[in-house]
């Protein structure tokens, strides 16, 4: 309970009211406990694939382990923080966010309506919220969709995207929209005055020729000391939570962090290095550093933020090329050119 507490203040993850989690989550660590004095850890064949598709959730698990060494002088290895993020993944697929509302706007029928319900299924994080006439605009008003998909044109003033479907049997079409909802909880993300103000052009570093891990860390703690955002102990507490799990997850990115929340003020400090550096295994070129405080309460948003633009590989390709700090946060933001 002692660490749920503390994910939720670090994380902003509320997991204390998922008691399956808290009794899987006591067994496994008792267990584990055995096997490390037995050292018969277990191994995970999926952990890297595991580590590039839920950063977050490997994230929390290795905090869970940092606490663990703290309790019991035992070291879990990279497998079973695996199997940890395992656990919490599936109690975070049953605290899904925020829904992004779907209205359809379609006069010609259920049988077209079901087309379109079935192609858009495997998009996350929507909720659809029914088929209006294109003249019922109080009806789709009442709703506040974040998102309108129509068959037809509509000649009145929206206060949120559109999408017209001009081909419903064709799989690109969904893709799109896909990539528009994703762009929506973008946009929805960055409206959080907190996550804005953690970006600042003092702490963007384009074009950088460094050879090591330890270099780059060093320069960024170092950068923002001297803005003021964090004091002169972070640069240990970044290396502290290094040694805990790398916070490499990829050949795209690193975001190394300190183990809590102590900043003076939330920053992040981005590197954009000219040659890649080799960082647990993984050649790195893009390495943002998070310098949270404890009042930033917007954690797995900015996870979200930052790793749907990674995700994105032509985007991706772009930031790397950035050396102006507008051009970057463009790209970061809203996929701009």
């Amino acid at each position: 309970m002692e660490i749920f507490d503390e994910i939720k203040q670090i994380y902003s993850i509320n997991l204390k009211d998922d008691n399956t989690l808290m009794d899987e989550l006591s067994l496994h660590l008792k267990y584990a406990e055995r096997r490390c004095k037995a050292n018969t850890q277990l191994k995970n064949p999926l952990i890297d694939e595991f580590r590039k598709k839920y950063v977050l959730v490997y994230d929390i698990a290795a905090f869970i382990s940092s606490r663990f060494y703290e309790k019991t002088t035992l070291r879990l290895d990279i497998g079973e923080v695996g199997y940890i993020a395992m656990h919490i993944l599936g109690s975070l697929q049953k605290l899904s966010g925020e829904d992004i509302k779907i209205v359809l706007v379609n006069p010609y029928g259920k049988a077209v309506e079901k087309i379109i319900l079935n192609g858009i299924r495997n998009i996350s994080n929507v909720k659809y919220f029914g088929n209006f006439s294109f003249l019922d605009t109080k009806g789709i008003s009442e709703v506040k969709p974040d998102l309108i998909l129509t068959l037809v044109q509509l000649d009145w003033n929206n206060s949120c995207e559109v999408y017209r479907i001009e081909d419903y049997f064709n799989p690109n079409e969904y893709h799109t929209i896909e990539k528009t909802v994703k762009q929506i909880k973008v946009n929805n993300t960055y409206q959080s005055l907190a996550i804005s103000e953690c970006f600042n052009e003092n702490l963007f570093l384009p074009e950088i020729s460094l050879q090591t891990r330890d270099e780059i860390i060093d320069l960024m703690c170092k950068r923002l000391y001297e803005n003021n955002y964090v004091n002169e102990n972070f640069r240990n507490q970044v290396y502290q939570r290094e040694a805990v799990a790398p916070t490499c997850f990829s050949n795209q990115i690193a975001i190394p962090h300190s183990i809590k929340k102590d900043a003076k003020k939330s920053g992040i400090c981005i590197s954009i290095l000219k040659e890649p550096i080799l960082w647990n295994g993984y050649n790195v070129r893009l390495i943002f550093m998070f310098a949270l405080n404890k009042s930033f309460d917007q954690v797995p948003k900015l996870y979200e933020l930052i790793l749907d633009a990674i995700d994105d590989k032509t985007r991706y390709q772009k930031m790397l090329k950035c050396k102006n700090y507008k051009d970057f946060m463009s790209i970061l933001m809203k996929g701009n050119d």
